[in-house]
């Protein structure tokens, strides 16, 4: 059998009866204090409870955060900021799309609206397509100013027998009182763009709220600059005046004297809407020519006409004036010979008159590689 040897050891610390007496006699030596783990002291956080510090904690570490903290004031004062922060926020955006209503609603949601909220009523119908022009514009004007509140509401609705031909009509509430009246589509620009419709209400004592009124102002009314037109605008003999002769003297006019029914207008019209686009600058109108001077031959159509200042720069009749193939390169090398007629909004004179030859040597050099032996001579 193994000899085993057992050493019995007692918890630290402790001792026997018997060793007691021999440590009173001197017997044994003195029994080392106990272990005492040093008192807990919580690490010191130098970082200072601002706002930053909060806001890196989560949810669950708020939570305790308010159990352990023994400032609850700075909490406290923490969710005062927030909360008028949130109230604040909710203020800004207050509203946001175009809320519809009905005649039993009319006075609370506009009469009754407080009186630092400005309210725009449309007046419409459905199945009227100048009603839905303006109600998308309304609706994208709701979504950039969220604290003017837009609603909508069924013209006999709002007024019994209110006349179709009155329709879409805007009304501008303020402190329960009207303060602008904007009836039929006219009232917002020809194209009753957002930008042409927040001009009138703006104007009617600022409705919009704006945080940076100025600045989207100046935005906008330089984006109206740049593209100020873009295609080709059908006018009537009524029109003439108003739309070519009084244009701004910084407009150059291009009018088109045309015919439905006569292939060359058609051909030399697709090239004159491709400049326009290209040219949102420089205005282009459209008129059937006996609406502009009676008994006006057909054998003269197509005719160009360029204006600017109220007077006649440049007269092109029929299509042989633009070369044989009438190509948008070849009108713009025409229009640009003796006057910087075509403007993009972006480069000055020259360069656009430059640009207007490369496409012209472009396309004429394309073609040539094409096989193509037309005359592109524009005398």
């Amino acid at each position: 059998m193994g000899d085993y040897h057992f050493v019995y050891k007692d918890l630290e610390g402790a001792s026997t009866q018997w060793d007691d007496i021999q440590r009173k006699l001197g017997n044994l030596p003195p029994k080392a204090p106990a272990f005492k783990p040093p008192p807990f002291t919580p690490a010191s956080d130098d970082q200072p409870k601002d706002k930053t510090w909060i806001d890196s904690k989560t949810s669950e570490e708020l939570e305790d955060l308010e159990d352990n903290l023994d400032d609850d004031r700075f909490l406290q004062e923490y969710r005062k900021k927030r909360l008028a922060e949130m109230q604040e926020a909710a203020k800004v955006l207050r509203f946001g799309s175009v809320i519809p209503i009905s005649g039993s609603d009319f006075v609370r949601e506009v009469s009754q609206a407080p009186s630092d909220v400005w309210v725009v009523v449309i007046l419409y119908k459905e199945g009227i397509p100048e009603c839905g022009l303006l109600m998308q514009s309304i609706e994208e004007l709701a979504v950039r100013y969220p604290s003017t509140k837009f609603v909508k509401i069924i013209s006999t609705d709002c007024i019994p027998n209110y006349p179709d031909r009155n329709l879409p009509t805007l009304l501008v509430y303020n402190n329960g009182a009207v303060k602008g009246n904007y009836v039929g589509l006219h009232s917002f620009g020809r194209r009753c763009t957002p930008e042409e419709c927040i001009f009138p209400l703006v104007d009617e004592r600022f409705i919009l709220n704006l945080l940076e009124k100025k600045k989207r102002l100046a935005e906008m009314q330089e984006a109206a600059k740049v593209l100020r037109f873009g295609s080709v605008i059908p006018i009537s003999g009524s029109d003439f005046v108003r739309e070519v002769s009084q244009a701004p003297s910084d407009v150059w006019v291009v009018v088109i004297l045309y015919k439905e029914g006569i292939p060359e207008c058609g051909l030399l019209m697709q090239s004159i809407e491709e400049l326009a686009l290209r040219y949102p600058s420089t205005k282009f109108v459209k008129i059937i020519s006996t609406d502009c001077i009676p008994n006006y031959p057909d054998r003269n159509l197509p005719t160009l006409l360029v204006y600017n200042n109220g007077a006649v720069k440049g007269n092109y009749v029929g299509l042989h004036s633009f070369g044989r193939r009438c190509t948008p390169e070849g009108v713009a090398l025409v229009l640009c010979q003796s006057d910087p007629v075509l403007n993009d909004g972006h480069n000055g004179n020259e360069a656009i008159i430059e640009g207007v030859r490369k496409r012209f040597i472009e396309k004429v050099v394309a073609d040539h590689e094409e096989g193509g032996d037309d005359d592109y001579s524009s005398d």
